[in-house]
């Protein structure tokens, strides 16, 4: 079916190509590169900003490691507190 609507779209293609005068295909052409242009500016905006988005969620992927590290340091620091403290108290 795909290839059916290409083939039927090609075939009309070259019907309005032929009934076109020079100046006209020459316009289109400069409307179709314009389009094009417009087309490839837009993508690279959208890309960067993508590739941004993405720098900064690995940035905070990064982080949330460094602080999930922390965090377990601080587990061991408080046990080792817990454990001083317990030591502490049984002494008493």
């Amino acid at each position: 079916m795909l290839n059916q609507i290409k083939a039927d779209s090609d075939v009309n293609e070259l019907d309005g190509i032929h009934s076109l005068s020079e100046d006209e295909l020459r316009d289109q052409n400069s409307k179709l590169r314009q389009a094009i242009t417009t087309l490839t500016n837009n993508y690279e905006g959208e890309k960067d900003k993508l590739e941004s988005k993405i720098k900064e969620i690995q940035l905070r992927a990064d982080q949330a490691d460094d602080y999930e590290k922390k965090l377990e340091d601080m587990d061991l620091l408080i046990e080792e507190l817990d454990n001083k403290e317990q030591e502490r108290l049984e002494m008493e």
